[in-house]
């Protein structure tokens, strides 16, 4: 549900498995550079920034400075080496990014937005394709390469003879990025890419701020499709063919205390995965099956009877008093220390609580399938929001978060361990107001729960516990969907054991500013039966299905409390939207509505107070029309509906109708014209 974590696995320092692609880095660092005079240069601050390979043994380091001011000052070089031969080419500036062709062709961006292509000692050209910093360049064959560039452009060009030529190019703008990684609106302002990855036919490329965009470089106007991020700044990506995950690194600073100090340099960086959600389809089911060995981030890459031993240790130590080696049989063992896993939320570092947390996860998988869902059942229930306090990532409950998801992917293909573990994250993330970061979509959800063969009663659990954590994000209108979905799952024979839901069904929909039709709700059996449950209630549904400003204020006067303690809301807002649905019960009546008229009713003033309400409807799309300043009247060009029953159905009916009409008679009208035409061509 949330993103996956990237998997480590291989060599082991400390309690925290490395990488073992670091490892082959350095040695191919060592290997390429093991001419150390074509590495050292005059200015301290330069040092290699990347490297790239290419067949037959080629290899490419960049040596340059990662920051700059302003222009870049460096005399940055590139240092190829190919069969034991090693060559410097001076670049005059930082050397960006760089891209062996399958012919061994050498193409170099740099920071003054030029592509270098360089064969063997010889440099080809220099093309001016970006305006800043190349951030991004890959051959896509023998003649054709892509790049991107702090500037905010993708461009595909094209090696014709000595020239590099641009056959295609997409910018992205402010106004491409997501709503939660802008501050304003619309802003045709570039946004700076600062890295990029290409598979097949389509390019994924990082921006400054956060964004990810998939492109896709077959197309002539290279389409772009947005993929979900959290707003931190990106420093690199990757498409990951052979697992069909997309990965990249944010500038997040996951520093994990017993990686050695000359490794915490280079690894400040959070990997995560995310499974691309397009018609491709790129995942290859990688979390197919239940793993049957560690397929989850793995912090302490141990036997499993000393990792236990480990966790017992420091579970003793915040009180657990439990025996520090514990049962012989590893899922016994496992159980009595899931147990106390929620002493770990009492330890002060984040870091720490997600290692001991993801070290038991990692054991988890392990358990065989037979005991995996008391296992698993256990843990969740020590994962409460009064145990892992916090907001955001960088919390307990977003440590707690991050575990729970990885579970939820760790057993794909297991319904009934897949639903513990997703109705204990969406609590969590209520508590982390992150919420937002797990897909919420109603049919989405809808689809796992049939998946998992979901009974009634848990329906309703994952329901109420989704409609919880999106009011508490301040989320009304998704949230009032939620509970809707959630009273269609009573039945008439049911529906007295409903009138909590009900209530609450009502409260969430009334108090929503988006939300001006109520009708529906009176249709459900759950709500219906409020009127003998709760006739309050019932009756102030009423009110905003047909009711006038005047009708709540009367009511308000009878009931003085009600807004206050059974809808808990500023009555303010209540009042503002008593206002818009009286304004569009006045629209179905009237065409021209006079001012002095709406100011009566909606006990306005009649003067600019009034008219900056009429505004205020307009834009939140109540009501449309023209306000005649010389009359003082409104004309009402459309509006919406209250209630949309049979009545409305028939006219909208008759409307269709009438369309069609029009359109056959304009489409005999074409055809006469064009009969006359060749006619008096003839």
């Amino acid at each position: 549900m949330l993103k996956k974590a990237r998997k480590f696995d291989d060599c082991d320092l400390g309690s925290v498995s490395i990488p073992s692609t670091w490892n082959r880095k350095e040695r191919s660092y060592a290997e390429a550079g093991q001419n150390t005079d074509a590495l050292k240069t005059e200015d301290d601050d330069l040092e290699v920034t990347g490297m790239v390979c290419g067949g037959f043994g080629r290899t490419a380091l960049l040596v340059g400075s990662r920051d700059h001011d302003g222009f870049c000052v460096h005399d940055g070089k590139v240092v190829v080496r190919n069969r034991g031969t090693t060559i410097v080419h001076a670049s005059g500036v930082c050397p960006s990014s760089a891209s062996f062709s399958p012919q061994g062709l050498l193409a170099v961006g740099n920071s003054n937005g030029e592509i270098i292509i360089i064969k063997g000692e010889v440099v080809l050209l220099t093309a001016k394709i970006h305006q800043l910093a190349v951030t991004f360049v890959k051959w896509l064959s023998s003649t054709q390469m892509v790049s991107a560039s702090m500037d905010g452009s993708l461009t595909i060009s094209t090696l014709n003879g000595a020239e590099l030529q641009i056959i295609r190019s997409k910018s992205l703008a402010i106004t491409d990025l997501p709503a939660k990684h802008r501050k304003a609106g619309s802003s045709s302002k570039k946004v700076a890419i600062v890295a990029g990855s290409h598979l097949d036919d389509d390019v994924v490329v990082a921006t400054e701020t956060g964004g990810l965009f998939l492109i896709n470089i077959s197309s002539e106007d290279l389409p772009i499709r947005t993929i979900p991020t959290r707003p931190h700044a990106l420093i690199d990506v990757r498409l990951m063919p052979d697992q069909g995950f997309l990965q990249w690194m944010e500038h997040f600073s996951m520093l994990y205390p017993s990686i050695p100090s000359q490794l915490r340099a280079k690894n400040t960086y959070e990997l995560a995965e995310v499974t691309l959600k397009d018609d491709r389809r790129m995942d290859k089911e990688f979390y197919e099956t239940m793993a049957d060995t560690k397929a989850l981030p793995v912090f302490a890459y141990l036997e499993d009877v000393c990792q236990l031993e480990e966790l017992r240790t420091e579970l003793n130590k915040l009180n657990a008093n439990i025996d520090p080696k514990g049962p012989q049989d590893t899922s016994d063992n496992l159980l009595e220390v899931v147990k106390h896993a929620g002493l770990i939320g009492n330890l002060k570092s984040n870091t720490e609580v997600e290692v001991m947390l993801s070290s038991i996860s990692s054991l988890i998988v392990c358990v065989p399938a037979d005991r995996a869902f008391e296992v698993v059942s256990k843990f969740c229930e020590q994962l409460t929001p009064e145990r892992f306090g916090g907001e955001g990532w960088r919390s307990p409950a977003g440590a707690a978060a991050r575990v729970l998801s990885n579970l939820f992917h760790g057993f794909a293909k297991i319904g009934d361990i897949q639903q513990v573990v997703f109705e204990r994250l969406v609590v969590i993330c209520h508590r982390a107001r992150l919420i937002s970061d797990v897909d919420t979509d109603i049919a989405v959800i809808d689809g796992h729960m049939k998946n998992w063969g979901t009974n009634r009663e848990g329906r309703q659990r994952i329901l109420r516990a989704l409609h919880a954590a999106l009011l508490h994000d301040e989320r009304a209108d998704q949230a009032a969907k939620v509970m809707l979905e959630l009273l269609g799952t009573y039945t008439a024979a049911d529906a007295p054991a409903a009138h909590e839901d009900a209530r609450e069904c009502v409260r969430t929909a009334v108090v929503d500013p988006k939300s001006f039709s109520f009708d529906h709700l009176a249709r459900l059996d759950a709500v219906h039966h409020l009127e003998k449950a709760d006739p309050l209630m019932h009756e102030a549904l009423n009110l905003f299905i047909s009711g006038t400003l005047k009708d709540y204020q009367a009511f308000v006067k009878r009931n003085p409390t009600f807004v206050s303690e059974k809808l808990r809301v500023n009555e303010d807002i209540l009042v503002k939207k008593m206002r818009l649905l009286t304004l569009m019960s006045i629209a179905e009546k009237n065409p021209v509505i006079k001012l002095s008229e709406l100011s009566s009713e909606l006990c306005l003033p009649d003067d600019e107070e009034l008219e900056e309400f009429i505004i205020e409807a307009i834009q939140v799309n109540a009501i449309a029309g023209k306000v005649n300043e010389v009359e003082r009247t409104f004309s009402v060009a459309s509006y919406q509906h209250r209630t949309f029953g049979r009545e409305q159905w028939q006219g909208m009916r008759a409307r269709l109708h009438g369309l069609i009409a029009s359109l056959r008679t304009s489409h005999q009208n074409i055809q006469t014209v064009n009969q006359e035409i060749l006619q008096s061509s003839a």
